[in-house]
């Protein structure tokens, strides 16, 4: 009896030992697989977003086309009268009115009279000349109205295109979130969750984003004026180091004292938390001659809480807030060629524009 006592002790020991060393293994894998569906339910409720922005820009732009062809069929009859006037005054011109106004002239009886009779066909040949010249003005009109509908109708077709896309990207991610709710014991509780996330990214991440955006693209603006005042510059290159850039922004607004800007090679890294919200950008300089010269801030990457947002989202924001550098604040005089990025350092290289 005190040996299969022992034999089950030694049993339940193993047993447990086996369930410490696999139990932070299978939390590991938990919080991976709960990472992962953040992730994917992030994307897709971004993307699903700009579905609805793309519907309704859709319905806008309907309803523009809609107003254009109303304006195409009302300046179609404006433009019927103008060509019937303009017809009269062609026929006349051509094929009546020269031998008359000759036979008028030459009938004069003095030259006062030819005087009178050359002002009168002279106002009767601007009058027809205007009424030519209507024709056209009208004509002109009624082009620049087809080329705008066929500019409206081509961006509507891009727009369905894309939005048709994006559906799309949407539906596969729902797919992959629902394979993988269903190997879940707790796949319910999960959903919501990740709702609860969505949320959170709504009314809290979003707004900040766009707080955190608009504040640092006011600041952005007074970079050259700052870099010259710093003196950072030799011949015709403009120099700025990462830690002066924070500087800057801090000084700009208090919104950046836990913002940490970070010159890489070929790229630019911004990691900063406020009231609890982390973001990262990450993005890369190019310079850009026309049509105004700029140095563009480009962004590749946008993370909220450590969570990578969709292309469409990097868009939607970089739409809205311009990060970009112009040159042309500090004088006319001068333009970018080309910017360099390293370890710590930014170089705007600049030449003499008269």
């Amino acid at each position: 009896m005190p040996q299969r006592l022992q034999q089950i002790t030694i049993w339940i020991i193993s047993v447990l030992m086996l369930f410490m060393l696999l139990a932070p293994e299978q939390t590991a894998k938990a919080d991976e697989q709960k990472d992962s569906l953040l992730q994917t339910y992030l994307q897709m409720y971004e993307i699903d977003r700009e579905v609805e922005r793309l519907t309704a820009k859709e319905t806008k732009r309907l309803t523009k086309i809609a107003k254009v062809r109303a304006s195409i069929k009302r300046q179609d009859a404006t433009l019927d009268v103008q060509r019937e006037r303009a017809g009269v005054a062609l026929r006349n011109y051509y094929m009546q009115e020269p031998a008359q106004w000759l036979s008028i002239l030459l009938s004069a009886d003095s030259l006062s009279d030819a005087l009178i009779a050359y002002d009168l066909l002279n106002v009767i040949f601007l009058n027809d000349m205007r009424r030519i010249q209507g024709f056209l003005d009208e004509y002109e009109k009624s082009l620049a109205l087809e080329r705008k509908l066929a500019g409206e109708l081509a961006q509507l077709a891009n727009e369905r295109a894309t939005r048709l896309q994006q559906r799309e990207r949407v539906e596969r991610a729902q797919a992959e979130l629902t394979r993988q709710l269903a190997t879940m014991p707790d796949g319910e509780r999960t959903m919501q969750e990740l709702k609860a996330f969505a949320k959170e990214w709504q009314t809290l991440g979003l707004p900040k984003f766009h707080q955190y955006f608009a504040t640092m693209a006011k600041s952005i603006s007074g970079l050259p004026k700052y870099i010259v005042e710093k003196q950072q510059y030799k011949g015709t290159k403009l120099f700025i180091y990462d830690d002066q850039l924070n500087e800057f922004l801090r000084m700009r607004d208090p919104m950046f004292r836990n913002t940490n800007v970070r010159f890489e090679r070929k790229q630019i890294v911004v990691t900063g938390e406020d009231a609890g919200i982390r973001i990262n950008i990450t993005g890369n300089y190019k310079v850009l001659r026309k049509p105004v010269n700029t140095i563009r801030f480009e962004m590749t990457e946008l993370r909220y809480q450590n969570y990578a947002l969709p292309d469409t989202t990097i868009a939607y924001l970089a739409n809205l807030y311009d990060l970009s550098i112009y040159p042309k604040t500090l004088t006319d005089l001068i333009e970018a060629t080309a910017v360099e990025m390293e370890d710590g350092k930014l170089t705007i290289k600049l030449k003499f524009s008269f």
